[in-house]
This record gives structure tokens, C-alpha cells and sequence, in this order.
């Protein structure tokens, strides 16, 4: 993973929004903050990519002001790229930090919209009645699959999967995931095993500059 994790506290996914750098546009401070970490800001890991119907659907639920984003997001915006086109991960997570700071006050709001959001789709007649009957093992086993399918130069693995539960873990280049990313794809993952066929839980359990692990449970 590049370093070892740190145990997150039981009450905190909050952010730092203070860069360790000034970023040179007039943008806000979860996106300035995210961009400032990153070696060459909204232009790194360029391997690192995404499936554009990803931030396709962030825009359609929740739209932003182009005019104070940097060129690279606006140009997304203005001329959106097909849902099957891949763009930079960094791009993808621009958008949802630029999200946060056009829309939300503070993080457990923005949480709160992640997941509600994530369970509509999940809750729509195409994967409802499919997922109603899947047990929560199952669908974590296939996490690296559905993973691939949307994502390049990132993995999402499963491990210890059995009747109890199993651990998830992310692995990413340094800081292309930063706490608010990490906090809205657990509530992703939350959504997801909220469908299945019994209970199930999943909480982010520790984090570092190259990933997170989560451990979920069921049973």
C-alpha cells in the first residue's frame, strides 16, 4: 500500500481542508485542498483513470458552477465525454470535491447525499429485484470485478470473505483518494450491501495516503 494504515477514530472522517501548497485558482477548500496534495495538482496520475459515467451521474444529481473550476473540470462540464469514455481518476474526484464545496455545509450532509443517492440506484427495478436475492458474501466477492469494470490503475479487493464477513481493501497512487473521496465510497459500499438478502454492515477501519480498509460484516 505504499506505507502503513492509520486506524481512523470512531467520529471522525472529517477533512483538512488546508492544502500543504497554495493551488493557483480561485476554487474551494475541500478541491483546493485536494489538488494541493497532489504532485502535479489536477494533472496527475494520468494512468489513473475512470469510467466517465461516473462523474456523469455525480453532475446529474447535483450540478456545479463552471465558472470557478479549473479548465480541465469545466471542459467536462460544458462538453460531457461518453458515459463509456475513461478520463484521469483525479478529474472524477474533482468533481466531487467541487460538489462538496458548491453544495454542503459539512460532511455528514454530504455523506447523508451519498448514500441516499447510491440507494435509489440500487433500489431501481433494474438491480432490486436481482439483488434482493444475493447474499452480502457474494456481492463482496465480486467487489474486484465490478471494480475493474470502472476503474484503471486502482483495485478494490475482497479478502477473508466467509460467513461472518470480509475485508476490503483499496489500493490507489498517494492521495488520489482524500478522506471525503474515501467517506463517500463507503457510503457507496453501504448502499450496495444494503440491498442484499440479509443485514449487513461496512465501516472504514483504516485509511493512508494509497488506500483504505474496510471490514464488513453480516450473519
Amino acid at each position: 500500500m505504499g506505507g502503513p494504515l492509520s486506524a481512523v477514530p470512531g467520529t471522525a472522517l472529517g477533512m483538512d481542508n488546508r492544502a500543504p501548497r497554495p493551488y493557483p485558482l480561485q476554487v474551494g477548500p475541500a478541491l483546493a485542498g485536494y489538488l494541493g496534495r497532489l504532485p502535479e495538482g489536477i494533472d496527475s496520475y494520468p494512468e489513473c483513470r475512470a469510467k466517465a459515467s461516473l462523474y456523469r451521474g455525480l453532475l446529474d444529481t447535483l450540478p456545479l458552477t463552471p465558472s470557478v473550476l479549473p479548465a480541465e473540470l469545466v471542459e467536462l462540464i460544458e462538453h460531457p465525454r461518453p458515459v463509456t469514455d475513461w478520463i484521469p481518476e483525479v478529474h472524477s474526484h474533482a468533481v466531487l470535491l467541487a460538489q462538496y464545496d458548491e453544495h454542503f455545509v459539512d460532511d455528514a450532509s454530504y455523506f447523508a447525499h451519498c448514500f441516499a443517492s447510491q440507494r435509489k440506484l440500487w433500489s431501481s427495478k433494474l438491480y432490486s429485484f436481482m439483488m434482493r436475492f444475493v447474499s452480502p458474501a457474494r456481492m463482496v466477492a465480486s467487489v474486484s470485478q465490478r471494480w475493474s469494470q470502472f476503474h484503471r490503475g486502482s483495485s478494490l479487493t475482497a479478502s477473508a470473505v466467509d460467513a461472518a464477513g470480509a475485508d476490503v481493501l483499496l489500493e490507489t497512487p498517494p492521495n488520489v483518494y482524500c478522506p471525503l473521496s474515501l467517506g463517500a465510497l463507503t457510503e457507496g459500499l453501504r448502499a450496495v450491501l444494503d440491498r442484499s438478502a440479509i443485514v449487513a454492515t461496512i465501516e472504514l477501519v483504516e485509511r493512508s495516503p494509497t488506500g483504505g480498509r474496510w471490514r464488513a460484516t453480516w450473519g
